[in-house]
């Protein structure tokens, strides 16, 4: 965060960056909403796409100026959409094992969180990793074998084991009361 604020109160002096910003802000804000930044993230994203301008603008090779932002702005969308595809599918995961996230409650939200901590520290690591990979962060089994080094069939066996384990170990405690609903 503190590097984010010093190269953009450094980007501001630079007119160059001024210039850039100026003439094609227009273009990097539609192309980044057609690229599906939602309205929330939109300044976000401008801005991220005007900061990585700067940091490469030394660097640059395409001849077009407007290709070259299009294609930051691409990466940067893509990357937020990754960002808010992780989120959901950190909340869906912890909706999967059952546990109520939603409500006015920020400390039942915690009590999730840690529920779901605790239900896969108690996974082997093989399990654990492949669950993680495929459920909280997104990768398909291609992914995580590539990552991992095993076989495709393995990754997505003990994605399947690892659901079923934690289906289990949650059963166990809803019917001890342990469990938050």
């Amino acid at each position: 965060m503190i590097a984010a604020r010093k190269l953009r109160n450094t980007a501001l002096r630079d007119g160059r960056l001024r210039e850039l910003y100026e003439a094609h802000l227009d273009f990097v804000w539609r192309s980044a909403r057609r690229f599906g930044a939602s309205r929330a993230c939109l300044d976000d994203v401008v801005q991220e796409v005007f900061l990585a301008a700067h940091r490469g603008m030394q660097g640059r090779r395409s001849a077009s100026v407007k290709a070259w932002l299009y294609g930051i702005t691409r990466n940067v969308v893509r990357m937020h959409l990754r960002k808010e595809g992780r989120y959901r599918r950190r909340v869906d995961a912890v909706r999967t094992l059952g546990v109520a996230t939603e409500g006015p409650s920020h400390g039942r939200r915690h009590e999730a969180a840690d529920l779901l901590g605790r239900l896969l520290e108690g996974l082997s690591r093989p399990l654990r990793e492949a669950y993680v990979l495929v459920e909280l962060e997104g990768m398909t089994a291609l992914e995580v074998a590539e990552a991992c080094g095993i076989n495709p069939n393995t990754a997505q066996s003990r994605v399947r084991r690892a659901r079923i384990v934690l289906h289990e170990k949650l059963r166990e405690l809803d019917e001890r009361g342990e469990a938050t609903r």
